[in-house]
């Protein structure tokens, strides 16, 4: 898919794209809990520490599952993570992108690919965090 100059591409997640899963998640969180959350604790949430909490969310994800990673020009710039159901068919249980790609269209590309993995209803439920 072509974004004004930039080439998006969608793939499933790999363990080599950790590091920027936690860059993306660190960045992602600090910014849209700026002013709700003290910068001290949002000072806490590191790349290095969300490089860990992934890397075991990663390792240990209930089968059927599909974590996606969005590469633009060959970088790694947001991800997320759906997981199939009995009751709604499909959900995504996280996407973040980098703050500098938000309304880009980076995360709203990783509703396609995801409805072709099953050939199962995708529902998009959202809810604030």
């Amino acid at each position: 898919m072509k974004v004004g100059m930039d080439q998006m591409i969608v793939r499933r997640y790999d363990e080599r794209d950790l590091s920027r899963i936690g860059l993306i998640h660190s960045r992602s969180r600090q910014a849209a809990y700026a002013g709700l959350v003290p910068p001290d604790a949002l000072a806490r949430v590191t790349p290095e520490e969300q490089v860990e909490v992934w890397r075991v969310r990663m390792a240990t994800l209930p089968s059927p599952n599909a974590p996606l990673v969005v590469e633009v020009d060959g970088e790694v710039v947001g991800f997320a993570v759906g997981r199939l159901t009995p009751d709604t068919g499909a959900e995504l249980t996280a996407i973040h992108v980098l703050p500098e790609h938000r309304g880009t269209g980076s995360g709203g590309s990783v509703f396609p690919p995801a409805t072709q993995l099953r050939p199962m209803r995708f529902s998009r439920h959202c809810r604030p965090s």
